[in-house]
């Protein structure tokens, strides 16, 4: 029986990088070494997307198909965006993805 490749989303608090998957290691990104070792085994898994917080700002990055995304928060943000969080739907053959505004 062969087995299905399903998409895997992984969640974690940290953003595996902030801007460019080689750029330095600071406060709000993993070190090289993990972040290059997490980024092969996404590829070797099936990952299709990362989501992440801590940097109470929007940045969405993708590599290669795995989507990267550290979203908004609903307490403070350090960007204009609005407060608020992101829903996904995922179906056999989309993935989709849109921010939801908390009112003011």
């Amino acid at each position: 029986m062969a087995s299905l490749k399903r998409p895997v989303f992984v969640i974690g608090h940290y953003p595996l990088y902030t801007v460019t998957s080689n750029e330095e290691e600071g406060y709000f990104n993993l070190p090289i070494p993990k972040r290059q070792e997490l980024l092969s085994l996404f590829e070797e898994n099936n990952v299709v997307a990362y989501l992440s917080g801590h940097t109470h700002k929007t940045v969405i990055n993708n590599f290669g198909k795995i989507q990267l995304v550290s979203g908004e928060t609903t307490s403070k943000n350090f960007d204009e965006n609005s407060l608020g969080f992101r829903v996904w739907k995922v179906s056999a053959d989309t993935i989709q993805q849109h921010f939801v505004a908390l009112e003011p």
